[in-house]
């Protein structure tokens, strides 16, 4: 799927693992797309936050935080198990999480609820930090 390294799923009411498809993924500062509201759907953003110099010196190191975000949408009356599950794959996925190159990492996980007439809402956030020197 695309921009996903992992899929999200949930059981359906039958007990069969559903895979969130593409369409029903939404990406913040991309195109704007329509999701079928009367299923489970997602959207994600990313939001870098301030820069500042770390480190001073020929090769000063610059620390960035910053948070993404992952919402997870049911519509009222489906239950909240799908959005529990697809919480904690999100969760697992980034908990104590490290770029490869050391410089990235995720440093804690919030989590919070809501609900509207038309669906409940489930938000994972999740904050991290970079640190980069320039080239």
């Amino acid at each position: 799927s695309r921009f996903w390294a992992t899929d999200l799923s949930y059981t359906d009411s039958t007990g069969h693992t559903v895979t969130l498809n593409d369409e029903q993924k939404l990406v913040a500062n991309q195109p704007i797309q329509t999701v079928d509201e009367t299923k489970p759907w997602i959207k994600f953003a990313i939001v870098p936050g301030d820069s500042a110099i770390d480190a001073t010196g020929s090769t000063p190191t610059y620390q960035q935080l910053g948070t993404a975000f992952l919402n997870i949408y049911v519509p009222i009356g489906t239950g909240m198990s799908a959005a529990k599950e697809m919480r904690d794959q999100f969760a697992s996925a980034f908990r104590g999480w490290t770029s490869d190159d050391g410089h990235c990492s995720c440093y804690k996980l919030g989590f919070n609820s809501s609900e509207t007439d038309t669906y409940a809402q489930v938000k994972v956030t999740v904050f991290w930090e970079s640190l980069r020197r320039p080239n």
